[in-house]
């Protein structure tokens, strides 16, 4: 929610900025570079997803199991802004948006809920949560679906900074 909440701070501000500059040019407009302007923006977290996992921890050689950690986690996807590519094709109108790779950008375990099976009171907590967030890393890639939502969001995301800019001057928008 808060997540939404920031793209929401964020396109209404960029709006405004972008109805300021339509509204006071005077000079041509280079439509590319002020595609690259209205997404200035460092690292965007396009998806979010809460995770309740469990990961096995085993001894040094990786053959006995010790025991098994029961967690809960967030784990977050989106992409780093400036990688994103815009192909203007200015007799046709259009502007293709070329995305980059969507990537794992944060992985928080939560160590107040973790609980282990069986109960043991000699604990590794940082192997404990360095497993863990390889677990979750791994569930997340595997399952495709925080991916393919962040993917999404962030179409959405690109196409609400962007559109105001773009349509006022006559152009479609293509993925």
């Amino acid at each position: 929610m808060p997540l939404l909440i920031s793209i929401f701070v964020l396109v209404f501000i960029l709006f405004l900025v972008f109805n300021n500059i339509a509204s006071s040019r005077s000079a041509k407009i280079n439509l590319s570079s002020q595609l690259f302007d209205a997404l200035e923006i460092d690292e965007l977290s396009t998806s979010s997803f809460i995770y309740n996992g469990v990961a096995e921890i085993y001894d040094e050689s990786g053959e006995k199991l010790l025991y098994s950690a029961l967690y809960h986690a967030t784990v977050k996807a989106g992409i780093q802004m400036q990688d994103i590519d815009f192909v203007v094709d200015t007799k046709g109108k259009t502007v293709q948006v070329v995305l980059p790779e969507i990537t794992i950008q944060n992985v928080s375990v939560d160590p107040s809920y973790i609980d282990f099976l069986p109960d043991k009171s000699k604990i590794d907590l940082p192997t404990v949560l360095t497993t863990c967030r390889e677990d979750v890393q791994r569930e997340a890639m595997e399952s495709g679906k925080l991916i393919s939502t962040a993917e999404e969001n962030l179409k959405n995301v690109i196409e609400a900074l962007t559109l105001p800019l773009i349509e006022g001057q006559g152009y479609t928008l293509e993925w």
